[in-house]
């Protein structure tokens, strides 16, 4: 299945199905894929966090997750973010996700190959969330006391 949002792309798919989404909103059943790949513009998604939640809940347990992104230092900013693969590596685990392989492949790109290890469960994430606890009283999670803007 060929996934893009961009009509005239999906036009030119062939030997694939081709559907009209995002990956902030995947038009799937739960668990039915057992691999996901987003090459060349997994760095372009509007909402990583809901692209990762979304990933998370059409693969089944033990599916694979391929992503690319641009190397480090090839430039300051892209798509008004900066990336850096080694804080993706360390947030999948709180999308349900283990890293399997990760590396530079040339001058421009570093591969991500993910397994799914379990649902997406918001309670792991490791981000601080505004939450309605189970008395109905909105709290915080996951504050960093060390942060200086928490103090």
């Amino acid at each position: 299945v060929a996934v893009d949002a961009n009509p005239v792309r999906l036009s030119r798919v062939t030997g694939a199905e081709a559907v009209l989404a995002v990956a902030e909103h995947l038009p799937f059943q739960d668990g039915v894929f057992t691999s996901a790949i987003y090459m060349h513009g997994y760095f372009q998604v509007r909402s990583d966090w809901e692209a990762l939640i979304e990933i998370n809940r059409v693969l089944e347990v033990g599916g694979i997750f391929m992503f690319d992104l641009p190397l480090p230092g090839r430039g300051p900013l892209e798509f008004g973010r900066v990336f850096e693969p080694r804080a993706y590596l360390r947030m999948l685990a709180d999308f349900g996700f283990e890293p399997v392989e990760h590396r530079a492949v040339n001058g421009w790109e570093y591969l991500i190959a993910v397994e799914k290890t379990e649902n997406f469960n918001w309670r792991r994430m490791q981000k601080m969330q505004v939450v309605i606890g189970d008395d109905g009283a909105i709290k915080l999670n996951n504050v960093d006391l060390d942060d200086y803007m928490v103090r």
